[in-house]
Formats: structure tokens, C-alpha cells, sequence
């Protein structure tokens, strides 16, 4: 099971244009940015608004159901940082506030959006225009515009924003806001990728593996990745070990589970999960599933990832003491931060009372979900529910129409069904 693939394309709006922060003021070195904060530095407030915010939220798992947690006075204090930062017009501190103050959602956004116009507009800022074409981009704090957002992009990009020429590359080949133009949006992301752009490689890297917009060439996704991970991208070493893993290319398996490893070591869960994965099968290494099981716990417990992963492992005793109820816990935390693999079996363990109680009714809903978005496994599963009953009522046409759905959806099993 490949936990990573190379669908990466929302690493383009994490690596958002920003100001220069001072080298000794990061997410590690919170009494740095604490100073340079109370010395007027937009930048290193909006660092302790981000530290904070993470400090803020947990996830409990009561009565059988995750939900996230926020603790309102670590919030606030987020709220406070960010708010220093965009009283200094570093405006991802508004846009920021506009998405967790809702209260005053326009207050923050407007301030921003004003100062990014001046800086964009009257100054000549390219990395303002920019800023606003993401913010246009995603929609939000403001509803999105493509158009706009590609324009904007154009105009960093000539400014000399490489980043910008990166992000209307991505739109070039969507298609997105400006008609596509395959050749220009590889030129610019070839270049973003050349200017130590790593996720440039990486989203350009994903179309090349998968065939999406260019031509499949895993030489060229290769290649890419090898650029990002060399740039210090440890994400884009970990998508380049699941290449290199599921093709055999390079050094294989076994190069794969170093780059994982040393992604891991550095933080980046799914780094930890792609290296469980391998000492779970034996690919590289020597098969070890207590190693296994502790890379998912820890991926899970500390990064919330991996919780599906460690609840099978739980749920089937592989490297851990069989323990049903630790699965089903695993499968909730999963579910709970928007996992579906997990959901479903958190669905299973609910209809069977595997773990805990039985709740039917709960798991049908979580089944109707997963059907809903495509899942066919799901449909059929909640039809069998409407034939006998269990937690939802017998319902033989409702039956008929998942089945139908189940089929249409690939799940072959459930096309002879009535």
C-alpha cells in the first residue's frame, strides 16, 4: 500500500511568496521571533501566530466520535499575534484572521486586500501581486477568481516574482483562469523548479508520473524530484522514494527507505509512514513489524498521520499485542481529521461493535457518506444494511438504488444483486 502519491498539488499554495524572515527566527526558535515581534517585525509575529495556533488545536476521542479541540485561550493568543503582524501589513496575518476571526472576517480581510492593492497598484511590489493572486487562487477569504488570480500572477511574474511565474505555470496547464498552454506552463515551472522551487518540481514531477497535462515520462519525474529533494524539499524526497519504490527505478526500495528515514528524522510524517510501510512488507529492509508498528503510532500520536496504519496493525495483532479497542480509538482519530480509509473501518468497527459498543446507525451514516463521494464498497455495504434493517430501516428500493450506484461506481460484486 503506497501511503504517498504524487498528488502534491496543494504543496503550491503552502510555499506562498512571503517577506524574508530573519534566519534566527523560526517555529524552533520561538524566543528569537518573540523579540524581533516586540521589535515591530510583521513577519516574526505572524511565526508565533502559527506556533501558537498549532499549540491550540487537539483532537479527543468521546463517545466514540473525534472532534477537534480548541483551546480558546491559546487561540486567542494566536489571534493577538496575528493581529501585530497585520497591523505591520504582513498581510498572511489577515487573510489569516479573516479565516478564524469569522466575527470580523471582513474587517481582516479588507485590511489586507487594501494593503496588498497599494503594495501591488501604487508601489510596484511584485510579491503584494502575488500574494493577492493567491488569495484568489484558493478562495478563502474572498470568492474565488481565476481570472483574476492568473492576471495578478502575470503581473508578479514580470515583476520578477519567480514564485508567481511558478503558480500561472500551474494554471497554464489546468487550464485555470487563462486557456491552457502546455509549453509555457512547463517552461515556468522547469524554471521555478531550476530556482530551488521545490514543490514547482514536485507538482510538475506528479503530471509527468501520472500522465496528467504533459506526457507520461518518469525520466522527467525523476529528474524533478531529485531537484527538490537536492533543494532541500524533504517532501519531495519522500514523493521521489515512493517513485523510485513503486516503479524499481534508481536505487529502489532501498534508496527509498533512506530518503524516507531521513524525512522522518526531520519531521515530515508521511517520511515516517512511507518507511512503516516498507518494514511492513520488507521492501528495502528486513521486514520488521514492530518497527512498523512504532513508526505509524508515532506518525499518529505526534503528526496525525499514520492512524489508520497502527489501527490495522492493532485491529489484525501485527507487531503489537492484538488490541480491538485501541484499532477502533486509531480509526476515530483517523476519521476524525479527515481520513477516509480510516472512516470506513470506523464504520465496520461501529456496524460490528468491534472495539466497543455496536452503533448501526452511526456507521450507516458514515457508510452513506463514503457512498456519496464514491465509495462502492460503501454503497453495497449500506444496501445489505437496508435489506435486514441494521440501522436504517429495511428499504428495499433504496436497496436496489445503492446497488445500482455500488455498480456504476466499478464494484462488479454488486452488479447481479437485487
Amino acid at each position: 500500500m503506497q501511503a504517498l502519491t504524487l498528488c502534491v498539488a496543494l504543496i503550491a499554495i503552502l510555499m506562498v511568496p512571503r517577506e524574508s524572515v530573519a534566519a534566527d527566527c523560526t517555529k524552533t526558535t520561538i524566543e528569537s521571533c518573540e523579540a524581533e515581534c516586540t521589535g515591530g517585525r510583521a513577519v516574526a509575529c505572524h511565526i508565533l501566530g502559527e506556533h501558537a495556533e498549532s499549540r491550540a488545536i487537539s483532537f479527543e476521542v468521546h463517545e466514540g466520535k473525534s472532534s477537534k479541540v480548541v483551546d480558546a485561550v491559546i487561540m486567542g493568543e494566536a489571534k493577538a499575534h496575528f493581529a501585530k503582524g497585520c497591523e505591520g501589513e504582513f498581510t498572511w496575518s489577515c487573510y489569516k484572521l479573516a479565516e478564524i476571526d469569522r466575527p470580523r472576517r471582513a474587517r481582516w480581510r479588507n485590511k489586507g486586500l487594501k494593503v496588498d492593492r497599494r503594495l501591488c497598484m501604487r508601489e510596484k511590489q511584485a510579491f503584494a501581486c502575488s500574494r493577492m493572486g493567491l488569495v484568489y487562487k484558493e478562495g478563502k477569504v474572498v470568492g474565488r477568481s481565476p481570472v483574476r488570480a492568473a492576471g495578478l500572477f502575470d503581473r508578479a511574474c514580470k515583476g520578477g516574482e519567480k514564485a508567481a511565474c511558478a503558480h500561472l505555470g500551474v494554471m497554464l496547464l489546468d487550464g485555470d483562469g487563462r486557456r491552457r498552454n502546455t509549453s509555457a506552463g512547463v517552461l515556468r515551472l522547469e524554471t521555478g523548479c531550476s530556482d530551488g522551487l521545490g514543490w514547482s518540481c514536485i507538482r510538475l514531477a506528479s503530471d509527468y508520473q501520472k500522465g496528467v497535462t504533459v506526457e507520461k515520462d518518469l525520466d522527467a519525474a525523476e529528474r524533478l524530484l531529485r531537484s527538490a529533494c537536492k533543494s532541500g524539499q524533504q517532501e519531495g524526497c519522500v514523493v521521489l522514494g515512493v517513485l523510485l519504490d513503486k516503479e524499481r527505478r534508481g536505487g529502489g526500495s532501498k534508496e527509498a527507505s533512506e530518503l524516507f528515514g531521513t524525512a522522518c528524522e526531520k519531521d515530515v510524517q508521511s517520511g515516517c509512514v512511507n518507511l512503516g510501510d516498507l518494514y511492513e512488507s520488507g521492501r528495502g529492509v528486513r521486514k520488521d513489524e514492530v518497527r512498523a508498528a512504532a513508526l505509524f503510532e508515532t506518525a499518529c500520536n505526534r503528526f496525525v498521520g499514520g492512524c489508520l496504519r497502527i489501527g490495522r496493525m492493532y485491529q489484525d495483532g501485527r507487531g503489537v499485542d492484538k488490541t480491538p479497542k485501541k484499532a477502533r480509538r486509531y480509526f476515530q482519530i483517523g476519521c476524525g481529521n479527515q481520513d477516509p480509509n480510516a472512516c470506513f473501518h470506523l464504520a465496520l468497527a461501529e456496524k460490528e461493535g468491534f472495539g466497543g459498543a455496536a452503533n448501526p446507525t452511526e456507521a450507516a451514516g458514515r457508510f452513506r457518506e463514503q457512498c456519496r463521494k464514491g465509495r462502492a464498497l460503501s454503497c453495497q455495504i449500506l444496501a445489505d444494511m437496508h435489506l435486514d434493517g441494521t440501522g436504517v430501516a429495511k428499504n428495499r428500493q433504496q436497496r436496489k438504488r445503492l446497488l445500482r450506484r455500488a455498480c456504476t461506481l466499478g464494484r462488479a460484486q454488486a452488479c447481479g444483486l437485487k
